[in-house]
C-alpha cells in the first residue's frame, strides 16, 4: 500500500507543475501579443503621420505651381500688400517666417489655392514677393544680363488633414 499510495502523490505533484508551467506559457504568450499590438499600433501611427504630411506637401506644391502660372501671366497685378503680391522687405526681414506679417487664411493677404484638396484642414495658400539676386551670377543664362530679369519669390504653406503637419515650399522664379 505504500507503494500505491507513493505514486498517488507523485502523479499529483506532477499535475500541479504542469499547470503551473501552462499558466507561465499562457502569460508569456499574452505579453508577446501585447507588445505586437503596441507595434502595429505605432507602425500605423507612423503611417498615418507620413500619409498627413504627404497630403500637406502635395497641397503646397500644388499652390507653389498655381503661382509660378500666375507669374507666367503677360500681365501682372501691382504688388501693394494686397492679394498674395508685396514688395521685398526692405529692413531685412523675412516676410513668411513672422507670422504676424501674413494671415495665411485671409484673401486679401495671400491666394488660397482651392482645386481638389478638401480632405486638408486649411486650403493651401501662396503669397508672391519681388525678389533681389545676390552674389555670384554664375548659375544664371549668361545670354542676358541679370538685370533684364524680374525675379520673385514665391511662398506656399499647406496644413494635412490635421493642423500640425505644416509644410512651406519656397522657389524662386524669373521671369
Amino acid at each position: 500500500m505504500n507503494k500505491a499510495l507513493g505514486l498517488v502523490i507523485a502523479k499529483s505533484q506532477q499535475r500541479g507543475v504542469v499547470l503551473i508551467t501552462s499558466l507561465i506559457f499562457i502569460l508569456v504568450i499574452t505579453l508577446m501579443g501585447f507588445a505586437g499590438m503596441e507595434t502595429s499600433i505605432q507602425q500605423e501611427k507612423m503611417a498615418g503621420n507620413m500619409r498627413n504630411k504627404q497630403m500637406a506637401f502635395q497641397g503646397a506644391e500644388a499652390a507653389l505651381l498655381a503661382a509660378q502660372e500666375y507669374l507666367e501671366s503677360s500681365v501682372l497685378d501691382s504688388f501693394n500688400g494686397t492679394n498674395g503680391l508685396y514688395q521685398k522687405t526692405t529692413n531685412g526681414s523675412v516676410r513668411w517666417e513672422d507670422m504676424s506679417a501674413v494671415d495665411w487664411q485671409d484673401p486679401t493677404k495671400v491666394v488660397l489655392h482651392s482645386s481638389g484638396f478638401q480632405e486638408l484642414s486649411e486650403r493651401p495658400s501662396y503669397f508672391i514677393e519681388t525678389y533681389e539676386l545676390g552674389g555670384d551670377s554664375d548659375s544664371l543664362d549668361l545670354t542676358k544680363a541679370v538685370d533684364d530679369f524680374q525675379y520673385y519669390r514665391i511662398t506656399a504653406r499647406a496644413r494635412g488633414q490635421s493642423p500640425t503637419a505644416l509644410v512651406i515650399l519656397q522657389s524662386v522664379y524669373r521671369r
